[in-house]
């Protein structure tokens, strides 16, 4: 029989704690009701992001072309962006962003179980740079 004091009760109702399950289960249902009330522009999936399939599913939605060419458009774009950092030439599109790419420099950091020092060669890295129409809209 269940304890009414029993402070670790999982079925009790006044209990304002979140575990985890419980949080992913009222996520999934708040999702559920916000998707089913506006399935026309519902392009996200469970959270806050979009992922590859529901860019393209939008882009052949807005442009009238078929998923399979939106899905070589992006495919392409994504192909193009990815040579030109390779190359290290920077790309920018006015308004959105300049994708490019940096040198960041070798240093020495701790191992936080150990605290033994370790050696991090450099490394290029990609960085974005949201250009003013990107923040201006975000904000």
């Amino acid at each position: 029989m269940n304890d009414p004091n029993d402070p670790n009760d999982p079925n009790d109702p006044n209990d304002l704690i979140l575990t985890l399950p419980r949080a992913q289960a009222y996520n999934r249902s708040a999702f559920a009701l916000w998707a089913t009330a506006i399935p026309e522009t519902a392009y996200f999936s469970e959270g806050d992001f979009m992922n590859k399939q529901e860019l393209i599913a939008k882009i052949a939605k807005d442009t009238g072309s078929s998923k399979a060419g939106a899905s070589a458009a992006v495919e392409s774009l994504i192909d193009g962006i990815t040579k030109s950092l390779k190359r290290g030439d920077a790309i920018t599109f006015v308004g959105f962003g300049t994708f490019k790419t940096a040198q960041r420099k070798a240093r020495t950091a701790r191992n936080p179980q150990t605290g033994a020092a370790i050696k991090i060669p450099k490394r290029r890295v990609v960085r974005f740079s949201a250009g003013k129409a990107l923040k201006d809209a975000v904000r």
